[in-house]
């Protein structure tokens, strides 16, 4: 967490950004650290429903949208990584909106492989 930056709800670290400016984002420190939006643009579904797998493991991360594997990346600085929790992020905005979340699932030591992804 990162109280210090003006909100007790204010996380420090990794971001993974989607739908649009996909990427990976590390708040509060070097910025945009990974972006893949040409390979995310041809799967997502905007203003529809997106399946997204997260596996993070270690210094590696990877996202699957859709069934299509869009990012394989190990971060360069793994003692940047900490234990923390798991946010979903909302931004403000200055007119009313509604944000849904379904079918969340998390699996603590997953197995070493992408559930989601088509194989080709």
């Amino acid at each position: 967490m990162a109280p210090d930056k003006g909100d007790k709800f204010t996380y420090a670290g990794h971001l993974v950004m989607f739908p649009t400016g996909y990427g990976f984002y590390d708040l509060y420190g070097r910025a945009m650290i990974h972006q893949n939006n040409d390979k995310a643009a041809k799967v997502n579904k905007q203003h529809d429903w997106n399946h997204i797998e997260i596996l993070a493991q270690g210094n590696r991360i990877r996202v699957a949208v859709n069934g299509t594997l869009i990012s394989d990346w190990r971060e360069p600085l793994p003692d940047r990584i900490k234990e923390a929790p798991i946010g979903l992020q909302l931004h403000s905005n200055d007119k009313a909106q509604t944000v849904e979340w379904k079918n969340l699932s998390l699996e603590v030591f997953p197995e070493d492989k992408m559930t989601t992804v088509k194989e080709k």
